[in-house]
């Protein structure tokens, strides 16, 4: 079978290549065998191939962290009504792939009604977005800033918040051809490649900074960020697309302020099937009403994975990967 296997750390366009390898065989512990239907490129992805989590990523791998597949064999402990159905394999990577062995455990059928394309967007970004806004748009919270506007959970973010009556600030950064799609959705978008854009958040919030600002960049961006939040209030860092950390320091700097890591991964590990099914079917309601759907600018074979990869950056809205 084809997979895409990410050799070594570097730039993904370069590491990543299209190899035949073996199908993995079903273990004994209640595994099942996926043929692939549909997967993503994600930043997510894209950052883990560069090597900015290589303490925790062994090379080589086959990434992708979302997908859909359907179920076309149960090995022997695992239940054989999944047989035939279209499912989620969570937890792990390794979407890039025609075929995929995973626990049937960590397999979430897909409901009827819901398409392969919008079941393949219906994990990493809605299931962050609801869990930070579920955690950090509190009480007393009537600003938040959301960097990414651009960008898919940018958007889901922006439409979550603005559900509970809190204004958001969207910051882009100005990459070719990505724009927010709807910017009088917005209280305000501010332009990260304008010098002085942190004072500028700060006085569109009324001056004295924002409640709360969610952060997929990290690196000097974030510490800047941080400046624009108000005494008290946190800045939710879940995404490294800078590919730098959120320079050591930066709370002395900004005294007051609080830094939350978000690890979906870590979430869901720690969650009950129950309680994972519980958030999937929020995420289903949201992409029914458009609040958590998210856009398809354009889809390629496999085979032309890299020239996905070299789209993504610049691409108006997500790829996807198809498995004819």
């Amino acid at each position: 079978m084809l997979a895409a296997l990410a050799r070594e750390p570097g730039p993904p366009p370069s590491v990543v290549d299209v190899v035949e390898v073996e199908p993995g065989a079903l273990d004994e512990g209640g595994s099942v065998r996926l043929r692939m239907l549909a997967s993503t490129v994600n930043p997510s992805d894209l950052v883990t191939i560069s090597g900015a989590y290589a303490s925790r990523t062994r090379y080589p791998f086959v990434p992708g962290f979302e997908g859909v597949g359907e179920v076309v064999e149960v090995g022997e402990d695992a239940p054989r009504e999944l047989l035939g159905r279209r499912v989620l394999p969570l937890g792990t990577a390794g979407n890039w792939q025609e075929y995929k062995v995973a626990p049937a455990r960590w397999c979430f059928a897909v409901p009827d009604d819901v398409t392969t394309e919008d079941a393949c967007f219906a994990y990493v970004n809605p299931l962050s977005a609801l869990l930070m806004v579920d955690e950090h748009a509190h009480a007393g919270v009537r600003v938040a800033a959301v960097n990414g506007a651009t960008s898919a959970i940018g958007g889901q973010l922006r439409a979550l918040l603005d559900a509970r009556g809190i204004e958001v600030i969207g910051l882009t950064s100005g990459t070719t051809g990505r724009r927010v799609p709807s910017p009088a959705d917005w209280s305000a978008v501010v332009s990260t490649a304008v010098p002085g854009w942190g004072e500028e958040v700060r006085r569109l919030s009324g001056g004295a900074g924002v409640d709360v600002a969610f952060d997929c960049v990290g690196g000097e961006h974030a510490a800047t960020l941080l400046g624009a939040i108000r005494p008290g209030g946190s800045l939710v860092h879940y995404g490294l697309l800078s590919g730098r950390p959120i320079p050591a320091g930066s709370l002395r700097e900004h005294p007051g302020r609080r830094i939350h890591l978000f690890r979906l991964r870590d979430i869901v590990h720690a969650s009950s099937r129950e309680q994972i099914q519980a958030l999937l079917d929020r995420s289903y309601r949201g992409i029914a009403a458009g609040s958590l759907r998210t856009a398809v600018s354009g889809a390629r074979p496999l085979r032309e994975i890299r020239r996905l990869i070299a789209e993504a950056p610049s691409a108006a809205g997500k790829l996807l990967v198809t498995f004819p």
